[in-house]
């Protein structure tokens, strides 16, 4: 994940590795530095400016899961980031399956197609987060969702984000279904495929 001088990228190997923070040295983009190492995390994660989300384990003896966690720049250390946040889901019973994520301009999109691994398969979502106007928390904005939900459609499961308009698959729904809609909390209607 590319913004601007800086670049996160996950240690090789599967799973939760962690995470390189790495800093280019010159205005060509050619050298870059390491500046900083987050263990335990891994995909999917996003990076915009001196905010970075990512996928960490949370492995127990009452329970497995994953959570997105967010990393913010220290202002004090420049090269020390910190884990201001764990964002919360908004259904607990649910076993959170996020397929990717986004940052925009204090916004965090997070595919969940699965709604919960469990069985039966619910239709798919994507979870928007917003940053609070002061201190670091982040609070549950809302969902977006297909206009005509199905069990299994896996909405949200590969999405696009500029500024609050998104686009959406729902690889499993009839005819590998596109959807569009806008922030926040508005349903998402079909691109029409013609």
């Amino acid at each position: 994940a590319f913004s601007g001088r800086r670049a996160a990228v996950p240690r090789s190997g599967a799973g939760f590795g962690g995470m390189f923070v790495i800093e280019a040295t010159d205005d060509s983009l050619s050298t870059w530095t390491q500046r900083a190492f987050l263990g335990g995390l891994g995909p999917p994660f996003a990076l915009e400016g001196e905010t970075l989300v990512a996928s960490r384990s949370k492995n127990s003896p009452q329970e497995s899961r994953s959570v997105l966690v967010v990393f913010e720049r220290a202002a004090s250390l420049p090269h020390n980031w910190v884990e201001v946040a764990e964002l919360p889901l908004p259904d607990a019973s649910a076993t959170p399956f996020f397929r990717n994520v986004a940052l925009r301009g204090g916004l965090i999109f997070v595919g969940d197609p699965y709604q919960g691994i469990q069985a039966p398969y619910r239709p798919g979502r994507i979870l928007v987060y917003a940053r609070a106007t002061t201190g670091s928390s982040w609070s549950l904005l809302g969902t977006i969702g297909a206009a005509t939900p199905e069990a299994g459609d896996q909405f949200g499961a590969s999405m696009g984000v500029a500024g609050r308009h998104v686009v959406a698959s729902a690889p499993s729904a009839n005819g590998h279904e596109l959807y569009s809609g806008r922030l926040p909390g508005a349903e998402a209607t079909l691109i029409d495929d013609d």
